[in-house]
C-alpha cells in the first residue's frame, strides 16, 4: 500500500529564530545598536519591502533580501555594501534548530513503510536550508508554494503534492501546527493532524505521538 506522511516545515521539523535575533547576530563586527533603533530599522525595512511570498527562485530571494538589508543598514547609518553579508549571516536555516525528535520519527515512519513528504508556504531556498539541516535525506517529495504556484490551505496545494506522490488522501496524513491548514488538508479527504507544542488545542504535542496515531 502507498501511503505517505506529509508535514509541515517550521513549527513541525524546526523553528525559526525571530528576525530581530538573526538581525542583531548579523550585524557588522563592532556594530553598537540598542535594540529599540534595530527593531525601528527592521519595521523600516519590512514597510519598503512587497511581495515576499511572491518570489519564485533562489536568485529572486537573494536579491529580495539583499535589498531589504541594504536599507536596514542604510537606516542604521551603516554601510550598504555589507548587505550580502548581512544576508548571508541571517540566512534562516543558520538560525533554525530542528527538533530532537524528527530524525528517530521519520526513521520508525520509514521502517513502517511511510514517504515523507513536505508541504510548505516557505520561501525558494527551502529545499537549501533543508539541505543545509539535515533534514532533505528523509524527504521523499517536497512541494513548495513558491513552485507550485499556491500556498496553504488552497485545496490545489495539497491535490499537487497527492497527485505527486500517487496517493489516495485516504492513505495520506498532514501534520501542521496551523489550525487553518489542516482543517484544509481535511477538507480534501486527508487525514489531518494539528500538533501543538503547548499542549493546549492540538491532537499531538510532538512529532513523536504521531507514531501512535498511525498504529
Amino acid at each position: 500500500m502507498n501511503k505517505w506522511v506529509f508535514v509541515d516545515g517550521r513549527g513541525v521539523l524546526f523553528e525559526v529564530a525571530e528576525r530581530h535575533e538573526r538581525a542583531r547576530k548579523a550585524l557588522p563586527e563592532g556594530a553598537q545598536v540598542e535594540e529599540p533603533a534595530l527593531r525601528a530599522a527592521l519595521a523600516v525595512a519590512d514597510a519598503a519591502m512587497r511581495g515576499l511570498n511572491e518570489l519564485h527562485s533562489e536568485k529572486d530571494e537573494r536579491d529580495y533580501w539583499v535589498a531589504y538589508w541594504r536599507i536596514f543598514l542604510r537606516d542604521l547609518g551603516l554601510s550598504e555594501s555589507y548587505a550580502p553579508v548581512m544576508h548571508r549571516e541571517a540566512f534562516w536555516p543558520t538560525h533554525s534548530p530542528v527538533y530532537p525528535e524528527v530524525a528517530s520519527v521519520f526513521g520508525h515512519l520509514h521502517d513502517a513503510g511511510y514517504h515523507i513528504g513536505l508541504i510548505t508556504n516557505g520561501p525558494p531556498s527551502v529545499t537549501l536550508g533543508l539541505s543545509q539541516m539535515g533534514l532533505l535525506y528523509f524527504l521523499d517529495n517536497v512541494t513548495a508554494a513558491s513552485e507550485v504556484g499556491c500556498r496553504k490551505p488552497d485545496p490545489r496545494i495539497y491535490r499537487i503534492a497527492m497527485g505527486v506522490a500517487g496517493v489516495d488522501p485516504a492513505n495520506a496524513w498532514f501534520v501542521d501546527d496551523d489550525l487553518p491548514h489542516v482543517e484544509a488538508a481535511r477538507a480534501v479527504g486527508m487525514n489531518g493532524v494539528l500538533l501543538d507544542r503547548t499542549g493546549s488545542k492540538g491532537d499531538i504535542t510532538t512529532l513523536r505521538d504521531l507514531l501512535s496515531l498511525l498504529k
